[in-house]
């Protein structure tokens, strides 16, 4: 885009005129430099034989290059600090901390607006237990808080930032009896309460444990989990930037808004959903980010306009087609789902509101075993079944693109223009269905944020998923000085059909493991390994980066050297050996081999 249109679309929708121009000269400015540095200072203080208190702080300085939901950001001197203090005393343990987080520079390399993170995170934690029968039952109850406190002063949290705090608490209490020496029962409940939640969470856990011996063990699990909604699924407000071509290039752009705590509707002022914000809207009409309605005689305006402009009609054409009135009844508006590309009517589209984000619970039976056989080879395996219930989607695009119908657009043309040159503008609009329609405006509502021509896209509970896998490790000393290791692992699914929505992505493969063998000289002070890792490939989508992932094999090397009569260790690493390109996601650059030789030094 023009730096001077870029710059006014940004005034416009609220930067401040000193920041526009530098922010539209960071979109796509990529430093592939990998900045990183950590401290962490502590203090123990043993006041008793079984009692401790422990202060530490710590601090994380990175800079590079992050996915986020609405693509890639770039960190900038991005710096994570942590305060906590620790105690115990017998099994009474209680602990406080409080993180914070200051972005420094950074910015989504698709929007170039500078982001702001001063968010803080309290908890408090304390946990208590007592053995009772000589050690026959066990009891382990506690209390956690955590107040999030997200700071973004408007760049992240939007129009959310004033009320977007968060507090949640939780009990809990487990139980452990001994039924034989062989057989414990272990059963546990928890109860949370959430600030946003219309309602507190209890989760039930139990578990049967089976110890034949010190060398094998069996157990069986059941356990209630939910995940909560973070702050972003509440209170995300943030532009990012243009859509994915071709949506941009006609001044389409993206913006992803949380559910809040009540929700939102994508119904205009008369209740319908026939209400648009269009890049093509004049600033003396308001501008893109003016709610107008879709109407064809605006929306035929617009399409007359790109027409010109791309040079599809000559301007003697241009005017005639400018001076013609069309009405609602002589050419349908089609809404197009950016998701799938499927067209409906404009007339007959029937959005569900976005609920404010719940809890996601998870349930799952797992079966599983631990073994050492011979005194020589350590396995684990174990299967799952798990239902999610109200799934939460990753960022998926909620509001409609709004285009013309070509048939009925050619039917009403021909009495002017005649058959042929009828067929041919009407061609401009597409076909339903067909993913290269001319948008000319995008569903909205005064409920979202909306800045402009914004696709919001949105989280949203997608309802119900099933799954179950399996997991298997093992470590074999063939000798003292080599192991054999491995592991794999299988989902059931990795991707899920949901009922009146897009598919859901897993996001992740199906089939992943790895076999490594390894060597470490007791004597010789060298030591090497190598390690194949291989998993399947995968359908991927989150805010627009949709695709599949290619499968990959991926060839580790190590080799170190602890240098005689020294404290130093040199060591090499290679990932990817063979330097195979891949991509881990959709939209990510492609990865190669990455060395690194490192010494260390023990001073102490």
């Amino acid at each position: 885009m023009n730096p001077a249109l870029c710059a006014a679309d940004k005034i416009a929708r609220g930067l401040p005129a000193d920041e526009a121009a530098p922010a539209c000269d960071r979109i796509g400015d990529r430093n592939f430099d990998i900045q990183r540095w950590s401290f962490e200072a502590r203090a123990d203080w043993r006041f008793a034989e079984d009692g401790l208190f422990v202060g530490t702080f710590g601090r994380n300085n990175s800079s590079g290059i992050e996915l986020t939901g609405l693509g890639a950001g770039q960190t900038e001197d991005w710096v994570y600090d942590f305060f906590q203090a620790r105690f115990s005393l017998g099994r009474l343990f209680a602990q406080g901390y409080y993180n914070t987080s200051n972005s420094g520079n950074s910015f989504l390399l698709r929007d170039g607006v500078t982001l702001v993170d001063d968010s803080s995170l309290k908890v408090g934690q304390i946990q208590h237990g007592v053995s009772l029968a000589d050690g026959v039952q066990d009891f382990t109850y506690g209390f956690d808080y955590f107040g999030t406190t997200p700071a973004s002063s408007g760049r992240i949290y939007g129009a959310y930032e004033d009320v977007d705090e968060m507090n949640e608490w939780g009990l809990y209490l487990q139980s452990k009896t001994a039924l034989t020496e062989q057989l414990d029962l272990i059963v546990a409940g928890r109860l949370d309460s959430h600030s946003i939640l219309p309602s507190n969470v209890i989760s039930p856990r139990a578990a049967v444990v089976y110890k034949p011996n010190e060398n094998h063990g069996i157990r069986l699990t059941y356990n209630s989990a939910f995940s909560t909604p973070s702050a972003l699924n509440f209170f995300l407000d943030v532009g990012g930037g243009f859509a994915p071509a071709p949506l941009g290039g006609l001044g389409f752009t993206t913006r992803a808004y949380g559910s809040g705590e009540n929700g939102w509707s994508l119904r205009g002022p008369d209740g319908t959903f026939e209400w648009i914000r269009s890049p093509m809207t004049p600033a003396g009409s308001g501008g893109p980010s003016q709610l107008i309605p879709a109407d064809v005689s605006i929306l035929w305006q617009y399409y007359v306009g790109v027409l010109a402009a791309s040079g599809g009609i000559d301007a003697p054409t241009a005017g005639l087609l400018a001076s013609l009135t069309p009405t609602n009844a002589d050419i349908l508006r089609l809404a197009i789902d950016p998701n799938t590309q499927e067209g409906s009517l404009l007339t007959s589209l029937d959005l569900q509101d976005l609920p404010s984000t719940l809890e996601s619970n998870t349930k799952t039976f797992e079966l599983g075993w631990t073994g050492v056989v011979n005194n020589r080879i350590s396995i684990s395996a174990d299967v799952y079944y798990t239902r999610k219930d109200d799934f939460v989607s990753p960022l998926m695009v909620e509001t409609p693109l709004v285009s013309l119908d070509p048939a009925t657009m050619e039917a009403y043309l021909t009495p002017f223009v005649g058959p042929a040159a009828a067929s041919a503008i009407s061609a401009g609009a597409g076909t339903p269905g067909d993913p290269t329609p001319i948008p000319l405006g995008v569903v909205s509502s005064d409920d979202v944020g909306a800045q402009g021509a914004d696709l919001i896209l949105a989280y949203r509970n997608v309802g119900d998923i099933d799954l179950w896998g399996g997991d298997i490790a093992f470590q074999a000393f063939l000798t003292d000085e080599w192991v054999l290791s491995g592991t794999l692992s299988h989902v059931s699914d990795d991707e899920f059909v949901i009922t009146g929505g897009s598919p859901i992505s897993l996001n992740a493969p199906a089939d992943k493991g790895s076999v490594g063998l390894a060597y470490r000289g007791l004597e010789s002070g060298f030591n090497t390994s190598a390690r194949l890792r291989f998993t399947s490939g995968f359908p991927a989508s989150s805010a627009g980066f949709a695709g599949n992932v290619d499968s990959s094999s991926i060839l580790d090397f190590t080799a170190g050297y602890e240098i005689p009569n020294t404290a130093a260790t040199v060591q090499l690493s290679v990932t990817n050996l063979f330097g195979s390109e891949y991509q881990s996601f959709v939209g990510v650059p492609a990865v190669g081999r990455f060395t690194m030789l490192r010494v260390k030094y023990d001073l102490f």
